[in-house]
């Protein structure tokens, strides 16, 4: 079992004014990456707990410490009483989003492999349990952003004859690969930030809307688009676990690829076309609707209200950089069935207060999402250069 402990000697309330939950005092954080189950229980008296330490004032960063046996040390550690009879959901994984900079920098790096081994090794690092890959480009780009079926300008392919992930083996499915060899039971949730530009609008991957058609061809073309992604990967050795349909489909940018999509458009996406194309293909990857923020719960509540639809929603993903962080549990009390995912948040280059950003994201992110029925949590880029990058220009988030 590996216990990380993430401890601030002192917050201050004016640095962080109008964030909830702050208090002028010590905080402790305790995240376990191994949950424990009922297993457990018969051999608690001989668990050895390895603890990784990070401090507020950064004199430790994942800091290797004392190993503990929480029943025979007299630590004076708080004790946790676990009711094993009260079942709430199943954890899925903590971790990060992979993009194409981060696949960069990582495969680049003359430390490539003791970066990863602590990445993913849970003997040998943090254990990260969940990744979020990038389908395509993004605003966090080494390359030029691509799609996997890009088209000459007023050209078409309904039917993906020219579909490829070629331009990912280049260093991305290698760095997707060695994580699972550290890592076997890694999961991965895939989301594309576009789809090929002549599916959309504005026929480029920068902003636009997905395109709208009476007999549904586009949407049909995008379910294949999904369909072909998840074989091809599956040909590579990797199982993605869930798809997203879009990232944030009610933003868009000229900046960097992105696309507005209408809960109705996903919505009968998903009916007509996505759910009965992967039940088709016996794929059982998950579909995960929305995955934006925690003030869009309209969104996903519109789409989960058709019955037809909701058959085939797998879950919601949400994000964190606009609402109430308990959104999920609202949304959870009228959908009980339908399982929450936290897919991202990240910290921004202007704020480098490292303390301060420690202890909110584990207020709101690893305590606080897990209480609201998230199965998983995970932040944003897992890993960037000394500048944050690569990166689209404006782009003012950081790396993990």
């Amino acid at each position: 079992m590996t216990l990380l402990s993430f401890a601030s000697e002192k917050v201050n309330k004016e640095e962080h004014a109008g964030k909830q939950g702050w208090k002028d005092e010590n905080f402790v954080f305790f995240l376990f990456f191994t949950i424990v189950d009922s297993f457990l229980f018969s051999t608690l008296d001989r668990a050895k707990v390895q603890v990784l330490l990070t401090t507020g004032d950064q004199s430790k960063k994942l800091s290797q410490e004392t190993d503990l046996y929480p029943l025979h040390d007299n630590n004076n550690l708080p004790q946790i009483n676990i009711n094993k009879n009260q079942r709430y959901q199943t954890m899925e994984g903590f971790g990060a989003g992979l993009s194409n900079s981060a696949a960069s920098v990582i495969y680049h790096s003359p430390k490539r492999h003791e970066i990863m081994r602590q990445l993913f090794s849970s003997t040998g690092g943090i254990g990260v349990s969940y990744i979020r890959i990038t389908m395509g480009g993004s605003d966090f780009q080494a390359v030029p952003p691509y799609t996997y079926d890009d088209m000459p300008n007023g050209q078409t392919d309904f039917q993906m004859n020219h579909f490829s992930i070629q331009k990912d083996r280049e260093f991305f499915i290698p760095i997707i690969k060695e994580a699972l060899s550290l890592n076997p039971s890694l999961k991965i949730v895939a989301t594309p930030w576009s789809p090929p530009a002549w599916m959309k609008s504005t026929n480029t991957l920068y902003g636009g809307d997905f395109h709208q058609d009476w007999d549904g061809k586009y949407q049909q073309a995008l379910s294949l688009y999904f369909v072909k992604f998840i074989q091809a990967y599956k040909a590579e050795g990797i199982d993605i676990n869930a798809i997203t349909i879009q990232n944030e489909p009610r933003h868009q940018t000229s900046g960097y690829p992105t696309m507005t999509m209408s809960w109705q458009i996903q919505r009968d996406l998903i009916k007509w076309h996505m759910g009965p194309l992967f039940r088709k293909h016996n794929i059982n990857t998950k579909i995960l609707i929305l995955d934006h923020n925690w003030d869009l719960h309209e969104y996903p509540e519109n789409i989960l209200r058709d019955n037809d639809a909701k058959q085939y929603v797998g879950g919601v993903a949400w994000h964190c950089y606009a609402g109430d962080k308990s959104e999920p549990e609202r949304l959870h009390s009228k959908f009980s069935n339908i399982d929450q995912y936290f897919t991202e948040c990240s910290g921004y280059a202007g704020s480098p207060n490292f303390k301060g950003n420690l202890v909110w994201n584990f207020d709101n992110l690893f305590l606080q999402q897990p209480r609201v029925w998230a199965k998983t949590v995970l932040f944003w880029n897992i890993a960037l250069d000394q500048n944050h990058g690569p990166k689209s220009p404006g782009s003012r988030l950081q790396g993990l």
